[in-house]
């Protein structure tokens, strides 16, 4: 992959791109609709050249009455921040730790408070992977089983390996260095995953053995049973600190049903789940203002 400096001023530069694109329509409707599929009076050309596009405009589709898409990104390092800072509405994210989380969050609306933005449009979104059983014990197995490991001793193993240290010198039951997850310039990791390793071991006592019953995957991992899983998602949602989740699922459909047949009613029961959706746009259910346009695009490229 190209190195990560070059990623985010190519992804600066995409979002440049994306906003002219949709400021390429006026919302008001051609005189006659039937006549031409665009006209320069309500549709123009963005004329967009740069290191990384060339894109002549305008956007294929007229945009509806949102005005513009809802951005979703994960990224956790400085710059990937700066950028949610600078553009997103839905942050995807690894948060292991509620006082983890609590910092990230904080950190983010500084930033996004420096760049002018209201913290009330930013939706921190964290990923979860839940595995249900008829008990701890159980759902205990089946995250031995699901992550291809087998017993919780492959889980201490593969902890060993992806921290760079002897299967032979581990202590299972030693408290976790936050130092032993580095994140280097170069890495094809995710640095938001080696952060979020890091900051749970300086957050929180924790050893290998109870590590590995924590994260799969990169994300939070919560084992248990039904009541279990929808008791630690009722306290993260109720503290204020995240948003929502995204349900990292580890075995389609299965995983995903029983999250969806047995959670999902525990928590419509606790008043945290819709029983219907509304009617509205994306961005409304998000509870996201409409904007007027799409200036905030342009803040970091610089572009017109």
């Amino acid at each position: 992959m190209p190195p990560r400096e070059a990623r985010y001023r190519q992804a600066h530069e995409f979002m440049s791109v994306v906003g002219a694109l949709l400021d390429s329509w006026e919302l008001r409707r051609p005189a006659d609709p039937q006549a031409r599929l665009w006209d320069p009076d309500f549709a123009r050309p963005i004329g967009h050249r740069g290191e990384f596009y060339n894109v002549a405009g305008p956007l294929n589709v007229p945009r509806d009455r949102q005005r513009r898409a809802l951005i979703g990104q994960a990224g956790a390092s400085g710059p990937g921040l700066d950028f949610a800072a600078t553009y997103d509405d839905i942050i995807y994210c690894s948060l292991l730790s509620l006082s983890a989380a609590r910092a990230f969050r904080d950190e983010l609306h500084k930033r996004a408070i420096a760049k002018g933005r209201d913290v009330g449009s930013l939706r921190v979104v964290p990923g979860l992977v839940p595995i249900i059983g008829r008990s701890r014990e159980e759902a205990l197995e089946r995250h031995e089983a699901v992550s291809g490991i087998g017993s919780e001793e492959g889980l201490l193993r593969r902890f060993a390996r992806d921290a760079g240290i002897d299967y032979g010198a581990l202590d299972p039951d030693a408290p976790v260095s936050g130092d032993l997850f580095t994140t280097t310039a170069d890495q094809q990791r995710p640095a938001g995953f080696s952060q979020a390793l890091a900051e749970l071991a300086r957050h929180e006592r924790i050893t290998p053995r109870q590590f590995v019953r924590r994260v799969e995957g990169g994300h939070r991992l919560v084992a248990g049973t039904a009541d279990d899983v929808a008791a630690d998602i009722i306290a993260w949602w109720r503290s204020g600190i995240v948003d929502g989740f995204n349900i990292q699922a580890p075995v389609l459909p299965d995983d995903l049903s029983d999250f969806v047949e047995q959670v999902v009613p525990r928590l419509q029961d606790a008043g945290i789940f819709p029983r219907q959706y509304e009617s509205g746009s994306l961005r409304e259910r998000f509870g996201l203002t409409q904007e007027a346009s799409s200036d905030r695009y342009f803040k970091e490229s610089g572009s017109p």
